[in-house]
């Protein structure tokens, strides 16, 4: 009894951690097959990882022998990009194109940010395409949006710090509440997809999707407070080329 009461407040706590399940997300990532999912070869959290160390990397720093160049990195991108432009008619691939061609790291960073974002809306989307798929696989699948909230995590704070410069330091514990708070919402939608009981053997609830769709709802709400950028724009491709056919006509 000691022992699984351990267990489950170790599972809250460091809830995306120490799970087994989660150990394995990347299996289900790559191997579901279900609609508007993502279907490359490396999974998504691994380039936006890379992408952020090139991006981080200084400078005067070499670079490791074993990096890409961010030309590269849209290789890896590509899939990425076309799932997110199906899923929400929202097309990146241009922003990222021109972020890279112009060279300039701290341009580029917001696009690679916003791309997280709508990985992490996937994700969301795709719990609800697999709702016939056992509880746990769809926990894995939330395990891995909440990877790509980490990688948004310290920039929620910071953006928040950014704008509390002064003597009024509210609005930087602020940001530190709304991360705590996403995170918190993170854990609940865990919990929405399945409970068990650490002090029975039965099985775990059946998910409340209902619940779980307010939760995520709620976790997209807070990050768009943060980043209003992320919000979709009519800046796609094809508008993009119409607008440049029109001002082809003009001259």
């Amino acid at each position: 009894m000691i022992k699984k009461v351990l267990i489950y407040l170790i599972t809250v706590s460091l809830l995306f951690i120490t799970r087994p399940d989660i150990l394995r997300a990347g299996n289900y990532y790559l191997a579901l097959p279900v609609p508007n999912f993502y279907s490359g070869k490396i999974q998504p959290d691994k380039v936006f990882e890379t992408t952020l160390a090139i991006l981080d990397k200084k400078d005067d720093e070499p670079p490791a022998p074993t990096e890409s160049g961010l030309d590269k990195i849209q290789i890896y991108l590509e899939p990425i990009l076309e799932t997110i432009s199906a899923t929400f008619k929202t097309d990146l691939k241009p922003d990222w194109i021109e972020a890279v061609a112009n060279k300039n790291k701290k341009n580029i960073k917001p696009v690679l940010l916003k791309i997280i974002f709508y990985d992490m809306k996937n994700i969301f989307e795709t719990i609800l395409n697999s709702r016939s798929e056992p509880p746990a696989t769809l926990k894995v699948l939330l395990s891995l949006a909440y990877r790509d909230y980490l990688f948004l995590s310290p920039e929620v704070a910071e953006k928040i710090v950014s704008a509390a410069s002064g003597p009024d330091n509210d609005k930087e514990e602020k940001g530190v509440m709304i991360d705590g708070e996403i995170k918190k919402l993170f854990r609940n939608a865990y919990l929405a997809l399945g409970a068990e009981s650490p002090y029975t053997n039965t099985q775990p609830s059946p998910p409340d999707l209902e619940l779980f769709v307010k939760y995520t709802g709620a976790i997209e709400k807070k990050c768009l407070s943060v980043f209003p950028n992320f919000k979709p724009t009519q800046k796609t491709k094809k508008a993009k080329e119409e607008k440049k056919i029109a001002e082809e006509e003009k001259k």
